[in-house]
C-alpha cells in the first residue's frame, strides 16, 4: 500500500532497472544502490510520499535506462524490417510507463476539487483559524507534531525537532510514547518566548485536555489536532 502512490510507481520503475544491471553502463550500478537504499530507509522509516521527490531525479534517470534497454530488446532480430522494431520498441516502451502514468491520471480524476481536500486536512483547518485568530492573539504560533501546517500559516511557526522552540522543551518521553508536559509549564514557556498560540498533534504528542483546558482555550479541535490559546494571566492549580 504504500508503494501504492504514483511517486513511488515511478520509484518501483527505477528499481527496476536491477533486471538489466549487467548490461547497463556500470555508472548506473551505484545510483541503483543509493535508490535502492532510500526505498527501504522510507519504507520502514517515514512513509511520507512528498520525501520521495529527493529520488525522483535518480528514480527517472533509471527508468528511463530501464525503458531504453526494453526498447533495444526488439532489436535482438536483426532480420526483423526496422518499422516493425521500432514500432515494438515504442509500444513496449509506452506501455511501461501505462503503469505510474496511469496510477497518476486515475488520482488527478479521482480526486475532489482542490477546496474539498484542504478541507478534509486538519493541518490546513487549524493553520486558517489561526490565521483568522492571528490579529486577536498574535502572529507567533507555537507547533508540536503539526509541522506541515506551516505550509499553511501566514505568522511565524515555531516548534520543530531542532532549534529555539524544541519539541522536548514542551513534552517528555516515556514507555515509547512522547507526552506533553503539564498545561502550567507549557503555558509558562510560551509565555516567556512571547507566544499565545499553541497547536498540538495528540495522536504524536499526548496529553489530557481536561487539564489544559484550566491554562488554555481551547480555539477548535480538528481530527488529531487542537487549537489552544493560553490565557493571559495563569496561576498553577
Amino acid at each position: 500500500h504504500a508503494f501504492a502512490h504514483a511517486k513511488a510507481q515511478i520509484i518501483w520503475l527505477g528499481l527496476s532497472t536491477v533486471l538489466f544491471l549487467r548490461v547497463l553502463p556500470r555508472a548506473i550500478v551505484p545510483l541503483w544502490i543509493v535508490l535502492a537504499m532510500y526505498s527501504l530507509f522510507w519504507f520502514y522509516v517515514t512513509q511520507v510520499s512528498r520525501y520521495l521527490v529527493l529520488v525522483l531525479p535518480i528514480a527517472g534517470l533509471l527508468a528511463a535506462a530501464t525503458l531504453n534497454r526494453v526498447w533495444r530488446t526488439t532489436e535482438l532480430d536483426a532480420n526483423m524490417p526496422e518499422a516493425l522494431r521500432r514500432g515494438l520498441g515504442v509500444g513496449v516502451a509506452w506501455a511501461a510507463l501505462a503503469v505510474p502514468g496511469g496510477g497518476l491520471l486515475n488520482q488527478w480524476l479521482a480526486a475532489p476539487s482542490l477546496a474539498v481536500q484542504l478541507d478534509s486536512q486538519p493541518a490546513y483547518v487549524l493553520a486558517s483559524k489561526a490565521n483568522d485568530l492571528a490579529p486577536q492573539y498574535g502572529a507567533r504560533m507555537l507547533n508540536i507534531g503539526f509541522e506541515n501546517a506551516a505550509y499553511y500559516y501566514r505568522g511565524q511557526f515555531m516548534g520543530d525537532w531542532f532549534g529555539k522552540a524544541r519539541f522536548p522543551d514542551f513534552a517528555y518521553f516515556h514507555n515509547h510514547r512522547w507526552y506533553m508536559r503539564s498545561a502550567f509549564e507549557v503555558s509558562q514557556s510560551m509565555r516567556e518566548r512571547g507566544v499565545s498560540l499553541l497547536l498540538v498533534h495528540r495522536d504524536e504528542f499526548d496529553f489530557d485536555p481536561d487539564e489544559y483546558a484550566r491554562y488554555f482555550d481551547l480555539l477548535l479541535a480538528s481530527g488529531p489536532g487542537y487549537l489552544y490559546a493560553a490565557r493571559s494571566s495563569i496561576t498553577k492549580q
